[in-house]
């Protein structure tokens, strides 16, 4: 795996380390809505996919390159 590869999945998994830490999540899951659905209940899914996306992004550059 290329360094730059490699340092930009590093990169990812500690920002997901970071968003998905009980301080974040719990500070979203004080109650608070967004058109009445739970902050909570869109901030995980949302960046879920998110993840998945960047990691999508990044696997896929060194396959075709």
């Amino acid at each position: 795996m290329p360094s730059d590869t490699q340092a930009k999945l590093i990169s990812l998994f500690f920002g997901a380390f970071i968003l998905f830490n009980f301080p974040i999540i719990n500070i979203l899951g004080k109650y608070r809505t967004a058109s009445g659905i739970p902050l909570l209940y869109l901030y995980l899914p949302i960046i879920w996919i998110l993840l998945i996306f960047f990691t999508y992004r990044i696997v896929r550059k060194k396959i075709n390159g």
